[in-house]
């Protein structure tokens, strides 16, 4: 059983109610919970548990001046295997859809994600093990040249049958504390290529990155070897970084000073504070796909992919189109005047970078 306001004792002695023996548990923090072994009578435990819900919640607590209602949430499971799990799923489940309590069941969805959750962790921390977290590396093309001029760092989980699969696997990285280790690994293998390739290459952070003190000085000391620095960009996602202006502005200032620039990704997906940019200094503004695959058919999409070109040359940035998928999107983005394109049209992300000024 979950509330919002914790309540003293650690355990309540055992209750005897009709001759069925309820035992309370506080687990920690404001989370309890209630055996009883009287597997028999499962409408009279849920009844009881509703009206536990209903008495806490009717009584406001007195905190000095104040007053607090405490609301409480709820996860119950029948049978003996597995009990405080399948109560935890119950709870989580109850959380989410707003319910006062929910009865567990084999069909919950949250259990699928749970197990999945797991499954996926163990499948992190395996691949951290036997380094098969790498970078492949998406070409990016000067659109007045043509040639390649940069690439990207994308993160890819090489699996034990050697098939390759997309950061899906991030939510559980960060679920199971694992995602900075991700960053770190992916980092480090960018920074590395450097030494065989010419050029730029991009990687990517969040705002989970920025805040993490110690990916942020496992950063600075890779950027602080010589000539290193000016050719690494660092790519955040606009959604993200700009909510935590104050914290990025420091982020940026600080890794300016080696030289690296830095872009923000997905531009035009959120509320774009042109403002915020300015301050921020940023090098490269790379505009959402979800605009570039439709500035074709799209005259709305055409339009704001415009309107970012024109903002980002008066404050002295440069342009990135995304998921560009075709030839016709690549001449229209020429046309536009954006910078920069990268998509599978023009390169699939490959385990090595290509030759700066290969042909696109």
């Amino acid at each position: 059983m979950q509330r919002r306001q914790s309540v003293a004792g650690n355990r309540r002695p055992p209750a005897k109610n009709g001759g069925r023996a309820r035992l309370g548990y506080r687990i920690g923090g404001d989370l309890f919970a209630l055996f009883s072994d009287n597997q028999g009578d499962a409408g009279g435990f849920e009844s009881s548990i509703a009206s536990i819900v209903n008495q806490l919640e009717s009584v406001a607590v007195d905190c000095g001046d104040d007053k607090i209602n405490i609301r409480v949430t709820a996860g119950i499971c029948f049978g003996r295997d597995n009990a405080y799990t399948h109560a935890a799923l119950a709870l989580e489940r109850a959380r989410i859809e707003r319910r006062d309590y929910l009865v567990y069941t084999d069909q919950m969805e949250i259990k699928s994600h749970y197990k999945d959750n797991i499954r996926w962790s163990q499948k992190i921390r395996n691949a951290l093990n036997d380094g098969r977290i790498v970078p492949f590396f998406q070409p990016i093309v000067d659109n007045r040249s043509g040639k390649v001029c940069k690439h990207e760092a994308l993160m890819r989980m090489i699996d034990e049958d050697g098939d390759v699969i997309a950061p899906t696997f991030l939510r559980a990285a960060k679920l199971s504390r694992q995602y900075a280790a991700l960053t770190k690994a992916i980092f480090e293998q960018a920074v590395a290529v450097l030494a065989e390739c010419a050029g730029e290459v991009t990687i990517n952070l969040t705002v989970e990155d920025i805040l993490d003190s110690n990916t942020v000085a496992f950063i600075d000391q890779k950027l602080a070897q010589p000539g290193i620095g000016p050719r690494v960009v660092l790519e955040i996602t606009e959604t993200e970084g700009i909510e935590n202006y104050e914290e990025v502005r420091l982020f940026v200032d600080r890794m300016k000073g080696y030289g690296c620039k830095f872009a923000i990704d997905d531009f035009g997906s959120g509320y774009s504070n042109f403002v915020h940019l300015l301050r921020l200094k940023i090098d490269y503004l790379k505009i959402d796909g979800s605009i570039i695959m439709n500035i074709i058919d799209d005259p709305d999409s055409e339009a704001i992919a415009q309107v970012i070109v024109d903002a980002a040359r008066r404050l002295g940035m440069r342009t990135v189109a995304e998921y560009v998928g075709s030839a016709d999107i690549q001449i229209k983005a020429k046309q536009l005047g954006i910078d920069f394109s990268q998509g599978y049209y023009l390169g699939k992300p490959l385990p090595k970078p290509l030759s700066v000024g290969d042909a696109s």
